[in-house]
């Protein structure tokens, strides 16, 4: 029981790695598979990409 707990932890884990993924790299083609969702899409988008691509403090 426990190690089916731990493979569906890791499942979601990569589900949400990926989710992030794709709308900071994908988020015109995600509006375009979900347009009624283009609004939170592109909140999503601009509270997330400040965090994957920001400047090195040299």
């Amino acid at each position: 029981m426990r190690s089916n707990v731990q493979k569906l932890l890791v499942l979601m884990w990569f589900g949400f790695c990926l989710f992030l993924f794709v709308i900071v790299d994908h988020p015109v083609q995600l509006g375009r598979v979900f347009p009624k969702q283009i609004v939170l899409i592109q909140t999503m988008y601009e509270t997330v990409h400040p965090y994957f691509y920001r400047e090195a403090h040299v």
